[in-house]
C-alpha cells in the first residue's frame, strides 16, 4: 500500500509453514567434539511481518520492519517417545525489528553530505534443540545455550560526489555497535563430557573508522 502521494509505503505479510522431516544438527560432544543429525519429524512455523518506508520530506528516508514468529514442533520422536513439548526450536526469535534512515544533510556543487543510521534488534532465542527440562543439572539443557537477544546500532556520515578532475571521490566516517552491545549471538554447549564447558560467540566491540574512495 502506498499512501500520502507515495510518501509512505506499508506492507503486511502473514505466513504459515508446515514442515515435514526436519533434520536438526545436535552437538553431542560425547568422547569427541561431534554432532549428529536427528529427524525432528514435523513442525509448524507461523508469523507476521510488517514493513514501512517513509519519505516525509525531500532528502530524508526512513524504513522500519517488525517480525513476530511462532514456531512449534508438532511431532518430535527421540528414543521412541514424542518429546515435542520438551525441545527448543533453535534460532527462531519470537520478535525482531529493524529501523534505519538516510538523511541528505547538505548538497551543492561540491557534492553531498549524508547521515545514515540503522538499528537491529532480536529477542532471545535458543541456539540448539536441546531439552527445555532435564533430569540432571549437568545435562545439555537448552536454557544453558540461550541467547538473550541483542540490539546493534550503527552510524555513518558520508561526503560523496566530490569532483576531482574527471573522477568522483567520497569520504566517510562510521561507528559500528555504537551502544557497545555485548550479548552473545551463538553458543556451543559441550555438555558433561567436557565438564559442562559452554563456548560463546560475542559481537565485535564498538568500532569506528574512516574510508576514502575514488571512482574513475
Amino acid at each position: 500500500t502506498q499512501l500520502f502521494d507515495k510518501k509512505l509505503t506499508f506492507n503486511v505479510a502473514a505466513f504459515r509453514d508446515e514442515h515435514k522431516d526436519i533434520q536438526l544438527s545436535i552437538f553431542t560432544a560425547q568422547r569427541a567434539a561431534s554432532s549428529i543429525v536427528r529427524n525432528a519429524a514435523s513442525a509448524r512455523i507461523q508469523g507476521l511481518e510488517f514493513e514501512a518506508v517513509a519519505k516525509p520530506v525531500d532528502g530524508f528516508t526512513f524504513n522500519a520492519s517488525i517480525a513476530v514468529l511462532d514456531p512449534k514442533y508438532k511431532r518430535y520422536i527421540d528414543g521412541g517417545m514424542d518429546v515435542s513439548k520438551n525441545r527448543a526450536f533453535p534460532h527462531t526469535p519470537k520478535f525482531s525489528a529493524t529501523a534505519g534512515f538516510d538523511w541528505r544533510v547538505l548538497q551543492g556543487d561540491w557534492g553531498k553530505l549524508n547521515l545514515y543510521g540503522d538499528v537491529n534488534h532480536v529477542s532471545k532465542y535458543f541456539t540448539f534443540p536441546y531439552p527445555l527440562v532435564t533430569a540432571a543439572r549437568s545435562d545439555q539443557n537448552a536454557n544453558n545455550s540461550q541467547s538473550s537477544g541483542r540490539t546493534i546500532v550503527n552510524m555513518r556520515l558520508a561526503l560523496s560526489d566530490i569532483q576531482i578532475g574527471g573522477a568522483k571521490a567520497s569520504l566517510s566516517g562510521f561507528v559500528r555497535n555504537l551502544t557497545k552491545e555485548d550479548s552473545a549471538s551463538n553458543f556451543i554447549d559441550f555438555g558433561p563430557g567436557f565438564g559442562g564447558l559452554t563456548l560463546g560467540y560475542f559481537p565485535d566491540p564498538r568500532t569506528w573508522g574512516v574510508t576514502l574512495g575514488i571512482e574513475f
